[in-house]
């Protein structure tokens, strides 16, 4: 009943995307990278030269290779054996009716499953399922993968903004304090005065080195997470553009989500994927006291030799065979019976947490959607506030030319038009970074064509 009232609140809460059309919307143009194209090729190298990439690879390599033993089980099986012997064997107490046999012995024999009440198409299956889940395991890493890099990229833009402002914010206090000292030496001027432009130059200038250090720290971090040798200040750009929102993109992107039901989701695939293996399991260990049907051939070569009184004779034999195997496990100590409820509870706890994954999935792309709403609204009092630092400084450059503004006074509304710009930056960021996210969430991620599995997302 609780899943029933969670899915009747989501039904709820995206009724207004009912009548979105059922096309899937199309983001292109939308993402960091289309912005720019230094991050799409980041984003294109690094998971090439990421250790959890060969990882992941290692793991559908594993189970490529798990399968061939699985379906091995539903091809004939061939087996030889050969001897070149002496055999000797008499009657006890006849010491007359002694044989010997020596020579080359050999047998080949041709073993195929006939009929095993579906076990072997179980088995099969189970094979397939293990190498999508390790598919859908590798596109979900490279998927978290993208979000944080394009997400890590956008900071490194606003962290490299904030230094321009650093050095700006402590170039106007030194040529604050040389105004100062000018009229100090004109008697214009306290010595106070001057101290105070010395302690807030040797402030800006701490500032600025710790800016410098944080961003060389984040430089660093970020080129080891894609791969890079280095990441020199010049390679990141020192302005984010204007991204544009759509809300009926937005809308359309939610109404596909509700439409899709929660599949969207690798998490969820992953999970319904491992509740399909625990019904073939079960179906597996529902047959395993019936009796099996296995087709025999077989040929063979005996020598036998015969030592009588007469002479000795040697022959050598051949049997061929033709049959019908049947196999019957009658009793197992309850084992099959054991199998059977694991199965079945395996079945309905990952029918669980595929339920869970996909409520959870459509929550967090709900939260996305809205939260990039938010966003764009406030990348848009972020803009307005800019144009009014603008504005500002204009007006007060032209009293300055008319004699009613300081230079100080000037210098200070330069310094609120600089933080304007580093906190416009983090607003553009943090639109492009939810929106990204959002994306990726829906599914819809662009960076995710570029994985060599074509059915990743089969069924969709």
């Amino acid at each position: 009943m609780r899943g029933g009232r969670c899915s009747l609140r989501l039904l709820f809460s995206l009724g207004m995307f009912a009548t979105v059309a059922a096309q899937p919307a199309d983001v292109a143009g939308t993402m960091p990278e289309d912005y720019f194209p230094a991050l799409k090729t980041i984003l294109q190298n690094a998971w090439n030269r990421s250790p959890e990439k060969i990882e992941r690879e290692l793991e559908i390599a594993q189970q490529e290779a798990r399968s061939y033993g699985l379906n091995s089980q539903r091809l004939p099986n061939v087996t030889a054996w050969s001897d070149m012997a002496r055999n000797q064997s008499a009657v006890s107490g006849a010491s007359q009716s002694q044989s010997t046999d020596s020579g080359l012995f050999y047998r080949l024999e041709l073993t195929q499953s006939i009929f095993r009440w579906g076990e072997l198409q179980s088995r099969s299956a189970i094979a397939r399922l293990s190498v999508l889940m390790a598919e859908k395991s590798y596109a979900e890493s490279w998927r978290t993968m993208a979000v944080a890099l394009r997400q890590s990229y956008l900071q490194l833009v606003v962290k490299r903004t904030a230094l321009k402002q650093a050095r700006l914010a402590r170039q106007v206090a030194a040529d604050e304090l040389a105004v100062a000292r000018g009229r100090l030496e004109r008697g214009g001027a306290a010595q106070a005065e001057v101290g105070g432009r010395e302690l807030n130059l040797s402030e800006q200038t701490v500032a600025l080195e710790n800016t410098e250090a944080d961003f060389a720290a984040a430089r660093r971090v970020f080129a080891r997470f894609a791969g890079l040798k280095n990441l020199e200040e010049e390679e990141i750009p020192d302005a984010i553009p204007k991204p544009a929102y759509s809300a009926a993109l937005t809308t359309s992107l939610l109404a596909g989500l509700l439409r899709d039901g929660g599949r969207f989701s690798f998490e969820a695939e992953i999970n319904a994927l491992r509740a399909e293996e625990a019904d073939l399991n079960y179906r597996i260990a529902r047959v395993r006291l019936l009796p099996k049907f296995d087709g025999v051939a077989s040929y063979g070569l005996t020598n036998l030799a015969n030592a009588t009184n007469s002479g000795v004779t040697q022959t050598g034999i051949t049997t061929q065979t033709v049959a019908l195997r049947v196999s019957w496990s009658i009793f197992d100590g309850f084992a099959t019976r054991g199998e059977k409820r694991q199965a079945l509870a395996a079945r309905q706890l990952y029918r669980n947490r595929t339920a869970t994954a996909s409520e959870a999935a459509l929550a967090e792309a709900q939260d996305l959607g809205r939260k990039a709403g938010f966003d764009a609204r406030m990348l848009e009092f972020g803009e307005i506030r800019l144009q009014l630092a603008i504005a500002a400084e204009r007006r007060m450059e032209e009293d300055r030319q008319r004699g009613k503004a300081s230079q100080s006074t000037i210098e200070a509304v330069r310094l609120q038009r600089y933080q304007a710009e580093v906190n416009n930056a983090a607003a553009r960021a943090n639109f492009f970074g939810t929106w990204s996210a959002f994306v990726s969430r829906a599914g819809l991620d662009p960076m995710l064509k570029n994985l060599p599995f074509r059915h990743v997302r089969e069924n969709r």
